[in-house]
């Protein structure tokens, strides 16, 4: 047994005194790699069955400001938000359940974040992850809490259909209407809560429809559609 405060002062000088290695050449292997296996291509603004995820994450990236906050929610959101956020302004921050894949995580995690720090929150979801939590909308509306939702809209479940495709010969069940499992219109129902709503399915409009999304003063459900069988 040890006072922790002894162990973590050893620690502290056991850095201070160490020697650290070089590691141009490894960073160097990393930019190379960085740059070969890019997460946002070029062709994806060619997409015409909805908005590509990673361009999208790429977009918001570019258009939040300081302090803004990103929480992402489980399956194909995490994916796409993990490999493609980039946080290069001040304070930023990036919150998500990772490993435990819970989801309709983003919801109410944005709402916490939202009381506990008073930030602008970008939270990401699925059309799928939403049902989950559905009714914090209200208290969204409630608290008019800054919090900007934007709802990655694939008809269903995405990463069930692409594990249903890869591992069990495209035998879909349970991932969207056409296998049993439907969800309501996004927009009218966050109207129903009161809540200002949006629909993009084009890149062409993408910048624009983030701006009036991230400028409006309250809360916001932006239904983004992506292609229904996109590759994560």
């Amino acid at each position: 047994q040890s006072d922790a405060k002894d162990i973590l002062d050893k620690l502290l000088d056991l850095c201070h005194n160490s020697k650290l290695g070089k590691f141009s050449e490894w960073l160097k292997k990393c930019n190379f790699w960085k740059e070969k296996y890019r997460v946002c291509l070029p062709e994806y603004e060619n997409e015409k069955d909805g908005i590509n995820s990673y361009l999208f994450i790429d977009q918001l990236s570019k258009q939040s400001s300081e302090n803004d906050i990103f929480i992402s929610d489980a399956g194909g959101t995490f994916y796409s938000m993990s490999q493609g956020i980039q946080l290069t302004k001040q304070n930023q921050r990036y919150i998500t359940s990772g490993a435990m894949a819970t989801m309709g995580y983003s919801l109410p995690a944005a709402i916490g974040v939202a009381f506990a720090t008073n930030n602008r929150v970008l939270a990401i979801t699925g059309d799928g992850s939403l049902q989950q939590n559905i009714q914090e909308l209200q208290t969204l509306i409630q608290y008019n809490l800054p919090v900007k939702l934007f709802v990655l809209n694939n008809d269903g479940l995405n990463s069930t259909r692409s594990m249903q495709k890869n591992y069990f010969e495209s035998r879909l069940f349970g991932e969207s209407k056409t296998s049993g499992i439907s969800f309501p219109d996004t927009l009218k129902v966050a109207k129903a809560y009161g809540i200002k709503a949006i629909r993009i399915d084009s890149y062409e409009n993408l910048p624009k429809v983030i701006d009036d999304v991230l400028s409006y003063d309250g809360p916001v459900v932006c239904d983004v559609v992506v292609p229904r069988d996109q590759l994560i």
